[in-house]
């Protein structure tokens, strides 16, 4: 080989190196890396909640289409285990709170949003536990019911049911625009990876299909949407409430 081939060849594995060692520096961010094991353990747990407790509306699903005492039975059995699984999960601790706001902005991170996850999770395993107690009693009720020929009380827990279903497709899809809205500005690499080996892992997020938005402006509109959308449900379920209580005793 002669001294210019050599030459070019040495520049080459020099070029090699260095673009390398940039590359790895770019994707080897220690304080990044920690802040997304952290949240990445909170949306674990928040997937194991939401997965748990969709299961047992599935099961109330199948004694709302069929009644029987073994539906029934196959119901309360898994709601009174999810229950129990809900309650049973530890939520991970925030390992970053000596972690400054300036720090989380230098990579492009918002301090706020992050925690804001860690008491959305906390809230969700609270208000799946209740709702899931209330609807073991509004199921005892449409039992009775149907089994007296008192349609109401079974009315009651279809409407219930229908309530929690459509709650939980739309805080959860809002709660991944979170994710979406928190992690929109880190490396662009680094985007891609995390959403390919952790969100498109994650079974609620498969579940409802958030879509990914890449203009924060667009998050926000969506969400505003889907929480609206949620008060106007809640609303029609406390007018049926409300209604059912002032019945005229027949």
């Amino acid at each position: 080989m002669n001294k210019r081939k050599l030459l070019i060849l040495v520049l080459i594995i020099s070029l090699l190196f260095i673009f390398s060692a940039c590359s790895s520096k770019l994707v080897s961010n220690p304080l990044l890396n920690r802040i997304l094991d952290n949240f990445t353990d909170v949306l674990k747990c928040n997937d194991k909640i939401v997965m748990t407790y969709v299961n047992a509306l599935n099961y109330s699903q199948n004694y709302r289409e069929n009644p029987s005492d073994e539906n029934y039975a196959a119901a309360v059995d898994v709601i009174d285990k999810a229950i129990n699984i809900i309650k049973e999960i530890q939520i991970p601790e925030d390992s970053c709170s000596d972690v400054s706001s300036g720090d989380f902005s230098k990579i492009g991170l918002d301090i706020i949003d992050y925690k804001a996850m860690f008491s959305s999770v906390a809230n969700e395993q609270i208000s799946d536990t209740e709702s899931l107690e209330n609807l073991i009693w509004s199921m005892d009720m449409a039992r009775f019911g149907y089994e007296s020929g008192l349609m109401t009380s079974f009315e009651s827990f279809e409407y219930l049911l229908d309530k929690n279903n459509i709650s939980i497709r739309i805080l959860t899809q809002v709660t991944y625009y979170g994710v979406n809205y928190f992690l929109l500005d880190i490396d662009k690499n680094i985007l891609s990876s995390y959403r390919a080996d952790v969100l498109e892992q994650l079974e609620s997020y498969q579940l409802y299909k958030t879509p990914w938005e890449t203009d924060r402006s667009v998050i926000e509109t969506k969400s505003t949407i889907l929480l609206d959308q949620l008060d106007k449900e809640l609303e029609k379920y406390s007018k049926y409430l409300a209604d059912l209580i002032n019945l005229p005793i027949e």
